[in-house]
C-alpha cells in the first residue's frame, strides 16, 4: 500500500506541468448517519507545482438520505518552452450536487449506498503569447459506496461511474499543434465514459476529522486517457467537520442556571 501511494505521488509531481483538459474530484463518502446530521471537508492536494482544492458538504434531511455539494478547483502556472515569453496556466473548476439513499444496516457502523450526482465543469489553458483555449463540460454519475465508522477511524470507498461529455468551447488555433491534437481527439471521441475508485481514510477526534483521499481513474481498454491530456489521478489531505456533533458540543458548554425552589422562585441571594 506504501509503495502504491508513493508512486501516485510520484506520478502526479512528474506530470504536473501540462495543459491538463480533465481531472476527477475527490469520491465523497460522508460519514453521517441520522436526520439533520451534517458534514464540511476542505482538502488540499497536488502540491508542490500545483494546487488542488475540494470543498464538500452533506446533509441528512432525513435518516438514510443524504443530499451533498461538490466544488473542485485545480491550479497549476508553469514556465513555456521559451522563458522569455509569459507563464502558461491550467485551471480547471467544478461544481456539482448529488442525493444518496443508504441501506440500513443493524451494525451502525456500517453503510452501503449508492449516490447519484449531476454537475458542471470549466477548464481555462493560457498557453505564451497570451493564447487561450476554455472548453465546457458536464458529467453525470452513478456511485456505489461503502463506508465503516467507529468512534477514531473512518473508511470509505466509492466506485463512480460516469459519463463526461464536452459541451462547448473556445479555441485559438494558433496554440501549440499537439495541443490541438488533443483537443480534436476530445471532439471526435465525445462523450466518455469513465471509472472512477476513491477512498477517504481518516482518523478523529469529534467533530474534526484528519482524512487521505485517493481516486484513481480509467477508461475502456480501447482508450488511453493520455490521448486527451485528461488526468485521472487525485491525492489530497484534508481536515472535515461534524456540523452536527460541534453543535452539540456547544450545547454542552452552555452555562447553568441556578436551581429554583419547588415553586419556582429563584433563591435569595445570602446575606455575608
Amino acid at each position: 500500500m506504501t509503495r502504491f501511494i508513493s508512486s501516485l505521488f510520484l506520478l502526479c509531481c512528474l506530470a504536473s506541468c501540462t495543459h491538463y483538459n480533465y481531472s476527477p474530484n475527490l469520491v465523497q463518502t460522508p460519514f453521517i448517519a441520522q436526520k439533520n446530521e451534517a458534514t464540511a471537508l476542505v482538502s488540499l492536494g497536488g502540491l508542490p507545482y500545483a494546487t488542488n482544492i475540494d470543498v464538500q458538504a452533506a446533509y441528512n434531511p432525513v435518516k438514510h438520505v443524504t443530499l451533498m455539494a461538490n466544488y473542485f478547483r485545480m491550479y497549476n502556472k508553469f514556465s513555456g518552452s521559451n522563458l522569455n515569453e509569459t507563464t502558461e496556466v491550467n485551471k480547471l473548476q467544478y461544481l456539482e450536487g448529488g442525493i444518496g439513499g443508504w441501506v440500513p444496516f443493524e451494525d451502525e457502523h456500517l453503510r452501503l449506498g449508492v449516490i447519484l450526482g449531476l454537475g458542471n465543469g470549466r477548464v481555462n489553458n493560457k498557453y505564451e503569447a497570451f493564447r487561450y483555449t476554455k472548453l465546457r463540460y458536464t458529467r453525470a454519475f452513478l456511485q456505489p459506496t461503502f463506508i465503516y465508522l467507529s468512534e477514531y477511524f473512518s473508511f470509505g470507498f466509492g466506485t463512480r461511474l460516469a459519463h463526461l461529455s464536452y459541451k462547448s468551447g473556445d479555441i485559438d488555433a494558433s496554440i501549440p499543434a499537439e495541443e490541438l491534437d488533443y483537443l480534436v481527439q476530445i471532439e471526435e471521441r465525445n462523450p466518455f465514459f469513465l471509472i472512477e475508485s476513491g477512498i477517504n481514510i481518516g482518523a478523529h477526534l469529534k467533530p474534526v476529522t484528519w482524512s487521505l483521499s485517493i481516486v484513481r481513474g480509467g477508461m475502456s481498454s480501447s482508450d488511453n486517457y493520455t490521448s486527451y491530456r485528461f488526468d485521472l489521478t487525485n491525492i489530497s489531505m484534508g481536515l472535515s467537520l461534524d456540523l452536527h456533533g460541534l453543535k452539540k458540543k456547544q450545547k454542552g458548554k452552555m452555562p447553568k442556571l441556578a436551581p429554583t425552589d419547588p415553586t419556582g422562585n429563584m433563591p435569595a441571594p445570602h446575606d455575608d
